[in-house]
């Protein structure tokens, strides 16, 4: 019987170290996708405060513009219809090329977020 009684107590054991290491393969799991959440949370906010700086710009940029090109061509009503034209030909351009400037380059950095590995990773 102490052969039987060794097998069950190695069976026992090697079900706690399952348990154990399912345990700790969930907590693993779970600070993972902390990480990447936090990254992919990271790059939106960033992304969405150099949006908006971006879009000040541009607005302020406009104006500063109409109002510089105002006198050369013959009033401030047809350098606002100008700067106008010219920021819809620019969205017109950015909608035609959205899969070149928007969906592809998103797409990359939310690959490049949720499916990197850590280096450490690597070395274990």
């Amino acid at each position: 019987m102490s052969k039987y009684d060794n097998t069950v107590d190695n069976l026992q054991q090697l079900i706690e170290e399952l348990k154990n290491y399912l345990k700790l393969y969930k907590q693993y799991t779970q600070l993972q996708l902390v990480e990447k959440l936090t990254l992919l949370l990271s790059a939106l906010i960033t992304g969405t405060i150099v949006l908006v700086l971006v879009l000040c710009v541009l607005f302020y940029m406009s104006f500063t513009i109409a109002y510089m090109i105002a006198p050369l061509v013959g009033g401030l009503a047809m350098a606002f219809g100008i700067i106008t034209l010219a920021l819809l030909l620019l969205l017109l351009l950015v909608f035609f090329n959205k899969q070149r400037l928007i969906i592809k380059p998103v797409t990359r950095i939310l690959a490049n977020i949720l499916l990197s590995s850590n280096e450490e990773e690597d070395k274990l």
